[in-house]
């Protein structure tokens, strides 16, 4: 076995994963399978003896799908294959990054079939609804995790960010203040899906947020989410489903070397109808 005094180059791994929790029963059942079969010891003098920790482990896990899946995960699962290395630690944390597991909204209700038959329409469909405010949801979960973790500190290649890296670098120096405001621009288009309204940009934030919104769920559907057994295989089909190029400026700057006016980013477009200035944050 090497040793951490071997000798060998540390590396640190740096992973996040995503996860829907599509059955909380399964998973629970798999995590008290576990927690059954897993070896307890408790320290010296200790009052409490191995069956009560194993009974307080079955407990923790009961009704609470984070505490199943922070007893399942195993990071240094990732290098346990990999030949010539050892883990040394492994730390990580299990969060929930929904809102509060709320359903998922009605939207082949809140967006029915336009019936105008013009190749030129440019109606959301409930399936593109539906994934557009899932990633809505997810990203603004991020965003406001990066303020959480590293507040007013400048974006940078050597600290891992969630998704405040993935904006126009002039951005990279703005405060947590402004960086919550964004963080609220993710929900406030997401809102905007939730009313039955099409996404329409009332500021230059919002403008690149819906950007990002569109590129991930882009990906999304790449990746297979158009599939999911729970939610979306629900909701009708439509020609349009993931016209994604309708929904954005095919000429707004993501770009992260692009510059532009950032201060001005949260100032409603002249034309635009302004939100709700106390509207809450999510956080």
């Amino acid at each position: 076995m090497v040793g951490a005094g071997s000798g060998g180059r540390w590396v640190r791994i740096t992973a996040e994963v995503v996860v829907e929790v599509r059955d909380a029963a399964a998973l629970e059942r798999e995590a008290l399978a576990h927690v059954d079969g897993v070896e307890f010891s408790v320290d010296d003098g200790s009052v409490a003896t191995v069956e009560q920790v194993r009974a307080g482990a079955r407990d923790a896990v009961r009704g609470d799908p984070l505490a199943a899946l922070e007893i399942l995960a195993d990071p240094s699962a990732m290098v346990d294959s990999v030949a010539g290395v050892h883990a040394l630690q492994a730390e990580y944390r299990v969060e929930d990054i929904g809102r509060e597991g709320g359903p998922l909204p009605d939207f082949a209700a809140l967006f029915p079939p336009c019936g105008c038959d013009d190749p030129a329409c440019a109606a959301v469909t409930p399936r593109t609804a539906a994934v557009l405010w899932s990633v809505g949801q997810v990203l603004a979960g991020f965003a406001y995790d990066d303020v959480l973790e590293h507040g007013d500190d400048p974006v940078g290649e050597t600290v891992a960010w969630s998704v405040f890296d993935e904006f126009p670098r002039a951005t990279w120096h703005r405060d947590a203040v402004w960086r919550r405001l964004v963080a609220r621009s993710f929900d406030d288009l997401s809102l905007d899906l939730e009313s039955g309204r099409r996404p329409v940009p009332r500021s230059r934030a919002e403008e690149v947020v819906l950007s990002l919104m569109v590129r991930h769920a882009r990906a999304a559907v790449a990746d297979g989410w158009e599939s999911l057994e729970v939610g979306f295989t629900a909701m009708p089909r439509h020609r349009d489903d993931f016209d994604w190029a309708s929904l954005v400026d095919t000429e707004t700057d993501t770009d992260p070397g692009g510059t532009d006016d950032v201060a001005a980013w949260h100032t409603p477009f002249p034309t635009a109808e302004k939100r709700d200035p106390r509207r809450p944050f999510r956080r």
